[in-house]
């Protein structure tokens, strides 16, 4: 069975382009445009990662995490965030892919969280 991916980001030509180069990988892949949509997705998909915008509309990536990690359906998700800017993020858990990245760095960051 395919690796389930969630793409979550605000910029839909960004989110497009990142979830068909991973359906070309046969990752199987949902997108979402904000928090709030990805976590009505998070449920209803169950992915095995997520991969998030930090800055959105509506709620970031950040809060988004929060409210994941309450979830005991969503809880385990593990979380990259995409950014466009160094940052230190509380947390140990915490993985952050910068931007601009290239496709061979996508997939390093996605087989080392999985």
């Amino acid at each position: 069975m395919a690796i389930k991916i969630l793409i979550v980001d605000d910029a839909d030509d960004l989110r497009e382009i990142i979830a068909e180069l991973l359906r070309s990988y046969d990752y199987s892949v949902e997108v979402a445009k904000d928090g709030v949509e990805a976590l009505r997705c998070a449920v209803a998909f169950s992915p095995d990662i997520i991969l998030s915008d930090m800055k959105m509309p509506n709620m970031n990536g950040p809060d988004l995490k929060k409210l994941l990690s309450v979830n005991a359906l969503t809880a385990s998700i593990p979380v990259i965030f995409m950014s466009g800017f160094s940052a230190e993020f509380p947390g140990t858990d915490v993985h952050i892919l910068q931007k601009p990245f290239t496709i061979p760095q996508l997939i390093k960051a996605l087989a080392r969280v999985l």
